[in-house]
């Protein structure tokens, strides 16, 4: 009878290269930008040498930093430091309670559908 390992990554964040959870698909898709771009500039007949020299420098810098937020927040705290930032800090109540809260007879008369005839409206009369 065969015997089959068992697989014990499954659950746990992707990791390549040292990048762990979604810095590997930030890396990816900072070096594909950064090959559109140079692609870009290729056709629009800039020097290729110059524009390798900023493919790599561009590459370079982006892996960097990179690597740096990898290793200051984790795998899951990018994720917490948006949510931390769209959080506000207090919220604002600029009305009273009473406004918020319908009256009694206002509340019955859409209930009802019929109109509660009030004291002003005899008196106009």
């Amino acid at each position: 009878m065969h015997r089959y390992p068992i697989y014990k990554r499954v659950g746990n964040p992707l990791q390549f290269a040292g990048f762990s959870g979604p810095f590997v698909i930030y890396v990816a898709l900072y070096v594909f930008n950064a090959l559109l771009i140079g692609l870009g500039a290729y056709f629009l007949g800039i020097d290729p040498l110059s524009i390798l020299i900023g493919f790599f420098i561009a590459v370079f810098v982006a892996l960097y930093v990179l690597w740096r937020l990898n290793k200051k927040h984790g795998v899951h705290g990018l994720g917490k430091l948006r949510a931390r930032a769209k959080m506000p800090s207090y919220i604002l109540s600029r009305g009273t309670v009473h406004r918020y809260i319908q009256p009694i007879d206002k509340l019955a008369n859409k209930l009802i559908d019929k109109p509660i005839e009030y004291e002003e409206s005899k008196k106009e009369k």
